[in-house]
């Protein structure tokens, strides 16, 4: 069986990440990372995160695959681009003329309510695969799990600390972060829920 991941080089496709060969371990499945290489440098923190995973896990070092189509002269895509460059990403792996997995799961998780209210332009629904044709093939296991969730996941895997530091969040910013945009609040939320100070991406 192929295994598509979609990993941005944020925070919640690591825990997908990490969960996911957990979940496939000694199955014979192939787990495959991709990307949309997006304008925040998500191929660098994907590459980053994947790079602290083989150290931890000793195995041979992974390298992301690059898929989609993305518009690199938009330094501040709105959630509406956002989302269509995933799907585009999601297109080329599962309906390709020789598809690149059998299923692909990706971390798109609900946004908290009193953050999300105060950006108008984030999307609302992030569940996009159910009830469509994709809904056997892409997989979206976070979609009851706020980031504060995730973040507490992390800590019960023993995995916040080798992830923290090199996922990336924000969108305005390949390096560092704003912290105005709604991907920077919503990122500081849940760590501060979780008792626990976030690394410096």
């Amino acid at each position: 069986m192929r295994v598509g991941v979609v990993i941005s080089g944020g925070f919640d496709s690591a825990v997908l990440w990490h969960m996911i060969n957990k979940l496939y371990a000694n199955t014979g499945a192939v787990v495959t990372p991709y990307t949309v290489p997006k304008v925040d440098g998500s191929i660098r923190h994907a590459n980053m995160m994947l790079e602290s995973y083989s150290k931890k896990n000793n195995v041979k070092r992974i390298h992301t695959r690059r898929v989609g189509i993305v518009d690199q002269t938009n330094r501040y895509p709105d959630g509406a681009t956002l989302l269509e460059q995933l799907v585009s990403g999601l297109r080329e792996i599962l309906y390709a003329d020789i598809p690149l997995a059998d299923v692909v799961y990706t971390g798109a998780s609900p946004f908290p309510k009193h953050l999300v209210d105060n950006f108008p332009f984030v999307p609302r629904d992030r569940n996009f695969t159910r009830g469509t044709e994709w809904e056997d093939v892409c997989k979206q296991p976070f979609d009851t799990y706020t980031k504060d969730m995730l973040v507490a996941l992390a800590m019960d895997e023993n995995i916040l600390d080798n992830i923290k530091d090199v996922t990336h969040s924000c969108v305005t910013q390949d390096r560092g972060r704003c912290n105005e945009c709604f991907w920077c609040q919503e990122r500081e939320w849940a760590f501060t829920t979780n008792g626990r100070l976030d690394g410096t991406n």
